[in-house]
């Protein structure tokens, strides 16, 4: 990344006529592009973030892979890479000691002729591990991307990458830095990343990542401008998930389903969903049922359409989370207590 130094002038007076305006900006980045729409921008940092063997590297990977060489995304959308006068490269930066388990993965896909390492070997021909707080490996990184023949860059992981507090801004300036080089070169730029700990019970019953997942400080989160998760939210499919979880630049796609055999094949296909408690679907049917009362007759006494919903078969507790989840209205009309989803009485409480 090349650093501007800035004179600064004697006098203010017009200091700003002279700089650049965002239309300016705007001609020398274009408009936001992707690889992947709504998944992989051109130009931003991805942060793919996950449990410990959820299968996130070997995502990674096979995203670069389709970059590279083309071929069907997940969710079915055909990539062609256009045409030019260089070969198609991949950068991938392991910094976790794993370039043997990369090697043998890559080698499975046909693509380890593909795949460049930024360092060279080692003397005794092994390869050197990657550390992001080193300047020297950090230049190597920057330089490689610039090349016109990789097409995409991933690190994998933010977390072997480095020896420092993952609950403090600065590791947050790798993220940064990495963002620098994707707005740089304008490519897509990929970071593996992972989660807070999870028990094993939580795995068990299956689990749906949040942003307050990801492991460390939220400037981790910051310079990505899109999250994909994987995760695993219904323990009885034989399917991960992996959706967005963060956007700042698109929408936000449907989830698509995924799993890696024991022969690294990669299958995609429906997303699982949250498993739901059977006291989550009670109140959920108590909510259609009260939706059913009031498109019949809104407002309705409170005393009616409770007594309908216990005679139903729902407890008192279940009645009163529903309509506090539906922002059912209670008011009073004369010495009758009303229900309402769209009127407001004198005396209005939302319940």
């Amino acid at each position: 990344m090349v650093h501007t130094l800035i004179a600064l002038p004697n006098s203010h007076e017009h200091y700003s006529d002279n700089l650049p305006t965002y239309s300016d900006i705007a001609k020398a980045l274009g408009p936001i592009r992707w690889t992947w729409q709504n998944w992989i921008p051109n130009g931003f940092v991805t942060l793919i973030v996950g449990h410990i063997g959820s299968g996130k590297s070997i995502l990674a990977a096979h995203l670069d892979r389709i970059i590279i060489e083309g071929g069907t995304f997940p969710d079915g959308t055909i990539y062609q890479p256009q045409p030019d006068n260089s070969p198609r490269r991949g950068l991938f930066c392991d910094t976790e000691s794993a370039q043997a388990i990369n090697a043998e993965r890559m080698k499975a896909w046909n693509v380890g002729d593909l795949m460049r390492h930024p360092l060279p070997l080692g003397e005794d021909g092994i390869p050197t591990d990657i550390s992001l707080e080193d300047r020297v490996h950090r230049a190597a990184i920057e330089a490689a991307a610039h090349d016109r023949a990789i097409r995409v860059v991933t690190i994998d992981s933010l977390s072997g990458g480095h020896t420092q507090d993952e609950c403090t801004g600065t590791v947050g300036q790798f993220v940064k830095w990495f963002a620098g080089i994707s707005m740089a070169t304008g490519k897509p730029c990929d970071m593996v990343h992972h989660l807070r700990k999870l028990n094993y019970e939580q795995i068990k019953a299956g689990y749906e990542i949040n942003l307050h997942d990801i492991r460390g400080h939220s400037s981790i989160g910051q310079y990505a401008r899109v999250i994909i998760a994987v995760d695993h939210p219904d323990p009885r499919s034989e399917y991960d998930r992996i959706r967005v979880i963060k956007s700042n630049i698109g929408i936000i796609p449907d989830p698509i389903g995924f799993r890696v055999d024991n022969k690294l094949n990669i299958h995609f296909g429906e997303a699982p969903g949250k498993l739901i408690s059977g006291k989550e679907r009670k109140i959920d049917s108590c909510k259609q049922e009260i939706i059913k009362i009031f498109l019949t007759c809104d407002p309705t006494p409170s005393l009616k359409m409770e007594s309908h919903l216990f005679s139903e078969g729902y407890s008192e507790s279940t009645v009163n989370r529903a309509r506090s989840e539906l922002k059912i209205n209670a008011y009073r009309d004369g010495n009758v207590w009303m229900s309402s989803r769209r009127y407001k009485g004198v005396n209005d409480n939302n319940v």
